[in-house]
């Protein structure tokens, strides 16, 4: 009778957060009893060893040792640690004293790490909780909403890895969709810290993880997450104290967290927010800007940053802003919120703004990004609404330093209240008027238009802080065959440099060795002693370096394709979009399967140890991109991607380059092998000895020394310029470098502008064909070192397989 009222007053308490009543639920002798222990239901089994637990630091135990003393008592009934909800049944809202609670209860594997793993059956490491307890600067805590940075790196300023036990665990979570029990501590600088100890808050979910850059201006890695749990909130600003049922010595000691937590608490800001500048173009000739700010909560996303936008407009009041929301109301209709209500008709009595109409039309948002680059360039990108769910924070890099960024690193980040794109006409230019030569849109298919969810951009852009780089620079070198062997030391010109017969300075190249697979060009650099205007290894230029157009198909939905004729060995154009980290990879192929979007992530080799190396680079061009995004897939195909070393990499990164294997007709499709990791999906390339799947068996080979491949010399010069001319192709040798008294090519024009002309246009990505949906949750799809080519990365990346 005793054991069964104890349990049913076990049962009765054991919603209530922390135990009722004034007197204990278990005797002594019912807690030293295992047998008794053994026969209680889960929730009362949780409440025994709370009691168990105090017992013992009302003895004089610290949390520790009590831990200890418990876990030995269980032997072989030591509660469980699993993912999901607890072994124990434990609601949440319940408060323990201390870490050593949370693991003898089963809610937290460790009593010190925040971040707690366990391992599935096939060996995969994931997390199953974490605790939330202050010691990270940019933890942002909005009750079922939680911004939680990754371990590591807090208190030296290094980078975060996403290698780390706890941060690969946490990213394996949101890869196989498990939850995460979430564990609130009272040195949390949050409103919704618990007055003492330890709460349990249920289960959250990862909706998101990325790399961005910390207030200690270090890498980190942050996991989105939100509650999964229905009817319970986590409670905002508690001060409940335990009652006069738990021991002295744990009322004493919650006492003592309430007077810590008042200290955390006294001055904390509610939400931390993020000033975001704001420029409204003036017309009064007072100068070019009006300069407002707007705040945004760091899990704010592209679509509620134009509801804010909105709401910056009225209270700026000044005649360009209230113009500019007259507009934008007139396509996307009245509302503040998400800016998703209304359609081309909505809007006050003035009728449709024709602009606005145009982008809302194409999905286009209504503000653009200035991006200042750390060479002074500006550059103005529309931004999609394939972005809308995307929380902003990671492309905002407000006030980095331009010490050691890359070029295509934006130091600062503001929004430009215009209109973007104005008089946009897809067919006729689908690269915005961004590329010197046009891409025009041909469709003698249907009447449909490229779709328009991506922004077009002529160059790679990283708006994530890069990891160090692991070498200065990479050079194969301009100088004659054989010329590191010359026994005439005489011609040699301090380390790098080598005097050829006509009396220029040569480079002899450097660092070849520290690239470790084969498909790779490398140019010569300002560090490199050679001219040039006469250096024969400095033929990359930006843009696209030959006719093309994005043509619809019957059969595999767009693709792009020349539109004059291309010898074999030239280079064509790069592939563009978002350069990213190799842990930034897994976590956007892992967003996109979850979200049913289609990967375009293209990275060259994976590194054996999955390190985030710039000299392994890879590209997103799912939101931004150019037109080689619409490259689709062949088993026979007619180019091939090698990275492109250029100089320096303290101030740019690698490129992707296409280069042609063969000579291409004029209006032959341009295709290069999406990789080994499409088995399962169709191939539709229809060349002679199609394997019928997607898939590239052959085999790459190690670099050989300093024999690695250089860019071979141009026919047409980009230089981001229009008009661009025609010029004959200089001879070159088998080596693919300018055989002496060839021509040099022109230098580069300086540019002070990036932005796209008023005409410009928002670029299309293809349309999933219906084998690139069926594939689209294959994962990253890389080579190793010794595998063949490029790959792409996941599933469905063009429409042409």
């Amino acid at each position: 009778m005793a054991a069964a009222a104890a349990s049913a007053s076990a049962s009765a308490a054991a919603g209530s957060g922390s135990g009722s009543g004034s007197a204990p639920l278990f005797t002594t002798a019912q807690l030293n009893d295992k047998t008794f222990y053994r026969s209680r239901s889960r929730a009362d089994k949780s409440l025994f060893l709370e009691q168990k637990f105090y017992e013992k630091v009302q003895q004089g135990k610290g949390g520790m040792d009590a831990m200890g003393e418990c876990n030995q008592w269980l032997g072989r009934d030591k509660v469980k640690q699993r993912v999901g909800t607890p072994h124990l049944d434990i609601p949440p809202g319940k408060i323990f004293l201390y870490r050593g609670n949370l693991c003898v209860n089963g809610l937290h594997p460790l009593p010190i790490n925040g971040i707690g793993t366990d391992k599935l059956e096939d060996g995969t490491i994931v997390g199953n909780a974490i605790v939330v307890n202050g010691g990270y600067d940019d933890d942002v805590d909005l009750g079922r909403r939680l911004y939680y940075v990754g371990e590591g790196g807090e208190k030296s300023g290094n980078d975060q890895e996403l290698s780390s036990r706890g941060n690969k665990a946490l990213q394996q979570s949101y890869a196989h969709d498990l939850p995460v029990r979430v564990l609130r501590g009272y040195k949390a600088p949050s409103a919704f810290a618990p007055n003492w100890g330890f709460r349990y808050d249920g289960l959250y979910k990862i909706t998101a993880t990325y790399s961005t850059m910390g207030q200690k201006r270090n890498r980190v890695w942050m996991y989105v997450m939100e509650s999964m749990e229905q009817g319970y909130t986590p409670p905002r600003n508690d001060l409940s104290l335990p009652g006069p049922e738990l021991p002295p010595k744990v009322r004493s000691t919650a006492q003592n967290h309430a007077s810590q937590r008042a200290k955390i608490q006294k001055g904390l800001a509610p939400v931390k927010k993020r000033d975001l500048q704001v420029l409204i173009p003036r017309k009064d000739g007072k100068g070019k800007y009006h300069n407002a700010k707007v705040s945004l909560i760091v899990l704010d996303t592209f679509a509620q940053l134009l509801g804010k936008l909105r709401a910056l407009a009225r209270r700026n009041n000044s005649p360009e802003a209230l113009q500019w929301l007259a507009k934008v109301e007139s396509a996307w209709g009245g509302g503040e919120g998400e800016g998703q209500g209304g359609g081309e008709g909505a809007g006050g009595g003035g009728g449709v703004d024709p602009h606005a109409a145009l982008l809302r039309r194409h999905r286009v948002y209504p503000y653009q990004l200035q991006l200042k680059y750390p060479d002074g360039l500006m550059e103005l990108i529309p931004i999609t609404e394939g972005l809308a769910d995307n929380i902003v924070d990671p492309y905002l890099p407000n006030h980095q330093t331009p010490t050691g960024l890359p070029a295509r690193t934006p130091m600062t980040v503001a929004i430009v209240m215009d209109l973007p794109l104005a008089g946009w006409d897809p067919r006729a230019d689908v690269s915005q008027g961004r590329e010197a030569l046009p891409v025009p849109c041909i469709n003698t298919v249907d009447d449909e238009l490229p779709p328009t969810t991506f922004t077009y951009i002529p160059e790679c852009v990283a708006f994530t802080k890069m990891p160090d780089m692991v070498f200065e620079e990479v050079c194969c070198g301009c100088a004659p065959e054989g010329a590191d062997e010359d026994p005439d030391k005489s011609r040699f010109v301090n380390r790098k440099g080598y005097r050829a017969d006509d009396g220029s300075v040569r480079c002899l190249g450097c660092n070849l060795e520290a690239i470790d697979y084969s498909k790779f060009c490398a140019e010569c650099s300002a560090k490199c002693p050679c001219d040039p205007n006469t250096c024969t290894n400095r033929h990359y230029s930006p843009g696209i370096q030959y006719r093309v157009a994005v043509r619809k198909t019957t059969d595999k939905g767009w693709e792009l394709a020349a539109q004059e004729a291309i010898p074999s060995g030239q280079y064509v154009l790069e592939y563009v979009g978002e350069v990213v980290t190799h842990g930034d990879v897994q976590c956007r192929v892992q967003r996109n399967e979850h979200m049913g979007l289609l990967n375009y992530v293209l990275e060259m080799v994976t590194p054996d140890d999955n390190s985030d190396s710039w000299k392994y680079p890879c590209v997103d061009s799912l939101h931004m991109g150019n037109a080689s995004r619409f490259i689709n897939h062949s088993c026979r195909p007619n180019m091939d991607v090698k990275v492109v070393f250029r100089g320096s990499m303290a101030n740019t990164v690698p490129v992707l380059g296409f280069f042609t294997n063969r000579d291409v007709a004029a209006n032959e499709a341009l295709t290069f092998s999406y990789g080994p990791h499409y088995e399962d999906m169709a191939c539709r390339c229809g060349q002679p000895g199609c394997r019928g799947t997607i898939t590239d068996v052959q085999e790459d080979q190690p670099m050989d020394g300093g024999n690695a491949p250089r860019l071979p010399p141009p026919i047409r010069r980009n230089n981001n310029a229009r008009g661009a001319v025609m010029q004959d192709p200089p001879t070159s040798n088998s080596k693919g470098r300018r055989a002496s008294g060839a021509v040099p090519p022109p230098q580069k024009k300086a540019r002070t502008d990036r932005s796209p002309p008023a005409a410009a246009a928002a670029a299309a990505a293809p349309p999933p064909a219906a084998a690139a949906a069926a594939a689209a949750a294959s994962g990253t799809a890389s080579a190793s070192a010794a595998a063949a080519a490029a790959c792409a990365c996941a599933s469905g990346r063009a429409t042409g397989a």
